[in-house]
């Protein structure tokens, strides 16, 4: 089914420009709401990124703990002093 002649023509017109819509006017309050959403959801982005990095030092530093480190363990080799 083809759309009517008119609603072609209609079309035709807002591509090439004859027919401009009215734009709407934005409420200055809703954009700067918006903008602070913008500003909470990078925030939130970024502390999101912290607390992965900061879990991971947690797993890191308690595996390092976990392990014996080479100065405190004893090889077997007495060091005496004369």
């Amino acid at each position: 089914m083809h759309p009517p002649v008119h609603a072609v023509a209609l079309r035709k017109q807002v591509r090439d420009g004859v027919l401009v819509g009215k734009a709407s006017e934005v409420d200055a309050q809703a954009v700067a709401e918006l903008q602070r959403l913008r500003e909470v959801e990078q925030q939130y982005k970024r502390l999101q990124e912290e607390h992965a990095l900061l879990k991971k030092f947690i797993r890191f530093a308690a595996d390092q703990k976990k392990k014996p480190s080479a100065s405190s363990t004893r090889t077997g080799k007495s060091t005496a002093s004369k």
